[in-house]
């Protein structure tokens, strides 16, 4: 699964332009875009651990211990949406003084893999 910054990144791609630039400009002061490869990693195991493990409402913490990256991601609610299985994540990250926070939605395909709703 590709890093989530880059799917609401591209999703941002569809967007007006003015709203583009915004978003853009946003997306480049958040904890996500200071995060390494080992933070992405960390990041994107705690979304597919909520995802396939956690109860709504229950958080799932994760922190580097190398950077100051970390964050909690907590699934709010689970449905089924065109014949998917769904969850709205909400998903808080932090790096230093950056906070970020957002919910998101990701729906299960037909061959078991998450993606992001678009």
């Amino acid at each position: 699964m590709k890093a989530v910054a880059r799917l609401v990144l591209l999703s941002c791609l569809l967007c007006t332009t003015a709203a583009q630039a915004q978003y853009l400009n946003m997306l480049a002061t958040t904890p996500v875009s200071q995060f390494n490869e080992a933070d992405n990693k960390l990041f994107m195991a705690a979304i597919d651990k909520a995802l396939a493990e956690s109860a709504d409402g229950v958080a799932l913490a994760w922190k580097n211990e190398r950077t100051p990256a970390a964050g909690v991601v907590t699934p709010q609610k689970s449905y089924v949406s065109d014949g998917m299985k769904c969850r709205d994540l909400l998903i808080a990250n932090s790096y230093k003084t950056l906070k970020g926070e957002a919910v998101h939605t990701f729906c299960q395909t037909s061959g078991g893999k998450w993606r992001l709703r678009q």
